[in-house]
């Protein structure tokens, strides 16, 4: 039997990650990434990769990887999938408006040595 979110056959996670999001309609992804006093080339690739669906994509990666490593750092959570670009990063902030993760507890990061919060599901 094959998901009607994601096409997958077999085992996966009880409530489809992509099904779950599609379901919260992801009210972020609306608002603006950038600051109003960013400069404007950031301003155009915010719309650009927001438009281009890059921007609902890092967010879907960014639930799973929480839910799969939950109390997990950004910096841990990029490394699992190899990326130190921010793209998980910036998007847990996106999750984090929408009700779908939350903080945890401070701790220092295996990544970086340095303090960080921590990441978890808000339905865990």
């Amino acid at each position: 039997m094959r998901c009607k979110f994601c096409g997958a056959d077999g085992r996966h996670f009880d409530s489809c990650l992509f099904g779950f999001l599609e379901k919260s309609a992801m009210k972020t992804l609306f608002d603006h990434a950038s600051r109003i006093d960013d400069p404007v080339t950031s301003q155009i690739a915010e719309v650009e990769i927001t438009a281009a669906g890059k921007r609902a994509k890092a967010c879907r990666v960014a639930l799973e990887l929480v839910t799969l490593h939950p109390g997990f750092t950004s910096n841990e959570l990029e490394a699992s999938i190899g990326v130190q670009d921010g793209r998980i990063r910036k998007r847990l902030n996106d999750l984090l408006k929408d009700g779908l993760v939350r903080k945890g507890p401070e701790r220092l990061s295996r990544v970086t040595g340095k303090l960080n919060e921590t990441w978890y599901r808000s339905d865990a």
